[in-house]
């Protein structure tokens, strides 16, 4: 008695035969359809712009951490560096990004909230503790430039900015 017979060689063939196209179809659909989102993890440089409601603003740094299309990230004056902000801003430096979002079809959209004193450092002088106050980004980011608007949701105020990536500073790894 053979097992090979004609309706089993038959089946074998139609089985694997439809793996194969199968296969073949999901990856054609894949490398047309499916593409990774460009890079856009950095620190972005506000230029100095006069916030609504402030009487001397200080240039922002907006730092976006991206995992695909989900962003994080933080904005902070510009003279916050290494982790650190000078004690005369009154800044805290947030341990986790505060702002969320998504990267869309070339469009980023960040929210959540921001210290005062990050937005408008003379608040330290007058307000005494820093508040928090909901803002939401919305952006477009052409070649290394950022452009886009901040919305102050609390005071319904907005503002347009442009933003430059700063170069990204590559440390040595110790062997």
């Amino acid at each position: 008695m053979s097992h090979l017979s004609v309706k089993s060689i038959t089946f074998y063939a139609v089985a694997i035969g439809s793996v194969a196209l199968l296969f073949k179809v999901v990856s054609a659909y894949g490398e047309t359809n499916l593409k990774a989102p460009p890079p856009i993890a950095g620190r972005y440089r506000t230029e100095t712009a006069q916030l609504p409601g402030c009487n001397q603003s200080e240039a922002l740094v907006l730092t976006i951490l991206q995992s695909g299309v989900y962003l994080n990230g933080s904005l902070q004056p510009a003279s916050c560096k290494d982790g650190t902000c000078p004690v005369s801003t009154g800044v805290k430096i947030e341990d986790k990004p505060v702002l969320s979002g998504r990267w869309d079809k070339g469009n980023l959209t960040l929210a959540g909230s921001v210290s005062t004193l990050a937005l408008c450092p003379e608040a330290a002088s007058t307000a005494g503790a820093a508040s928090r106050v909901p803002v939401t980004i919305q952006g477009k980011i052409e070649g290394e430039t950022l452009l886009g608007q901040i919305t102050i949701e609390s005071r319904r105020e907005s503002f347009e900015f442009s933003a430059s990536r700063e170069a990204s500073v590559d440390l040595p790894e110790n062997h």
